[in-house]
């Protein structure tokens, strides 16, 4: 065996009819006989490809996976629990993230989820696939490294994993008891984290074993108001600490979970605070009903800074970001709807009419504006869907996936998230940035504006409503 392979791929060869050291290993080609795969091959995890450290050891019989054992556990070589490892698949099956080659053949291993690359986005449509929810109001993120597509029922604190069978439970956690509006999961390669009133929960993905293992940190005087974001290798949330408003903080180490909380005194944060949003520099913003509190990435101290004056925010409705990566919150000034800078210097942007923007595009009476206060930088033709609500659901750079909604209640109580009479039936639409609408075959039946959702990742497109428990997914490409 090459240097190159290490010590964690040294087998113990479980047959004599064959001399290992006749064969090359798996990092190069060929190794085109079955029985030199034959043995047990201890593997040190990548820690680029999954976040499990135990060694693993992958056992192989007639050219084939037997099982793996890891952390005290063996795992079938059909157990879906497989994918946590980090896997490439070939000819014979899965093998470890660290073979380069398919033993069988010598043909090159991809990872088993690749990233995709690109900006434009491809839908395929003849690909849907009903995607059924469990009970509770869910909320569907990828997270982990393996990235894994997880569903964490809110009102229950059941969190289950995708896998290709369907759901499968992960265990119970805190139930997030935030207002809707406030409530946030911030998701990301070591796991995900959300506050509830008393504490900030942190979950490390992926998990194998039994129970679910995760931290709550808190106080009993402080309670929070909103949910977190990570802030380079922070989490932080505001709330209340023996009544007086503050910004908890944990530092988040690699392989270390999250440190003690440590809390910044604010100077106001009166009134509902929603969740919170970032810019492109990592900044975290989140709105409330008297101004926003701010906490950049560089390490600075917080500040919350009160809207301008007479400005009445709409914190139903997600901010807008600019091409210059400002980020624009929807209000109402003088009976009047305007966007207000989340930024020092009072800067408002009067609006001809309610306005429902995601990321940096806004859509308004059939057409999308690129600023919303300047003129439309494109009318789309909507046939029959004319007169609808356009309703992102997900802002691609060049593509937004949309839901049309002819609303039956005036569309100033469903801009401000208030539920609708009677539950409506939007339609899915993927609007190319320039060329036009496609419907998607997707229905979302929808109880209110927030009740729509969209999870992009693992090469497909997820279109779920929280109201309905189901969805539909979709083969995605970039180019």
């Amino acid at each position: 065996m090459d240097s190159a392979a290490g010590a964690g791929f040294q087998r113990r060869a479980e047959s004599r009819k064959v001399a290992p050291s006749r064969f090359r290993t798996p990092l190069e080609p060929p190794m085109s006989l079955p029985e030199a795969l034959n043995g047990i091959w201890p593997i040190d995890p990548d820690p680029a490809v999954t976040n499990l450290a135990a060694r693993q050891h992958w056992r192989f019989a007639e050219g084939r996976l037997a099982a793996v054992e890891v952390a005290g556990l063996t795992l079938s070589a059909d157990d879906p629990r497989l994918a946590f490892l980090g896997l490439r698949r070939g000819a014979g099956g899965p093998y470890p993230a660290r073979f380069r080659h398919d033993p069988l053949t010598g043909a090159a291993l991809a990872p088993d989820a690749p990233e995709p690359a690109g900006d434009i986005l491809a839908v395929e449509a003849d690909s849907a696939a009903d995607l059924p929810l469990p009970a509770g109001v869910p909320a569907l993120f990828r997270a982990g490294r393996p990235a894994m597509l997880c569903v964490f029922q809110e009102n229950l604190g059941l969190l289950e994993w995708r896998a290709p069978e369907g759901w499968i439970p992960l265990g119970r956690l805190p139930p997030a008891d935030l207002p809707p509006g406030a409530h946030a999961l911030a998701a990301g390669p070591e796991g995900f984290a959300y506050a509830t009133r008393d504490a900030l929960v942190t979950v490390a993905l992926p998990q194998l074993g039994a129970g679910l293992g995760h931290a709550a940190l808190g106080r009993p005087d402080l309670r929070f108001l909103a949910g977190p974001a990570r802030i380079g290798d922070r989490l932080a949330a505001p709330g209340l600490a023996a009544g007086e408003p503050v910004l908890a903080e944990a530092p988040v180490r690699a392989g270390e979970g999250v440190g003690p909380l440590a809390l910044a005194p604010l100077p106001a944060l009166p009134g509902l605070v929603a969740a919170p949003v970032l810019n492109r520099l990592g900044d975290a913003f989140w709105p409330a009903e008297a101004g926003f509190l701010i906490r950049t990435a560089d390490g600075a101290p917080p500040r919350f800074l009160p809207w301008p004056a007479g400005f009445a925010p709409i914190l139903a409705q997600s901010p807008y970001r600019d091409r210059s990566g400002i980020l624009h919150q929807l209000g109402l000034r003088a009976g009047r709807y305007h966007y207000a800078a989340l930024a020092p210097g009072d800067l408002l942007h009067g609006l001809d009419g309610p306005h429902c923007a995601a990321g940096g595009v806004s859509y308004a009476a059939g057409e999308r504006f690129d600023p919303p206060w300047d003129a439309p930088a494109e009318a789309l033709t909507l046939g029959a869907y004319a007169g609808s609500l356009l309703v992102p659901l997900l802002a691609l750079p060049r593509d937004t996936l949309l839901l049309a909604l002819r609303l039956e209640s005036p569309t100033a109580e469903a801009i401000r998230g208030l539920p609708f009479p009677r539950p409506l039936t939007g339609y899915v639409l993927h609007h190319a940035h320039g060329a036009g609408l496609t419907r998607l075959p997707a229905s979302l039946e929808v109880g209110s504006l927030a009740d729509a959702r969209a999870c992009l990742g693992g090469g497909r497109l997820h279109l779920y409503s929280r109201r309905e428990r189901r969805g539909r997914s979709f083969a995605v490409r970039f180019r």
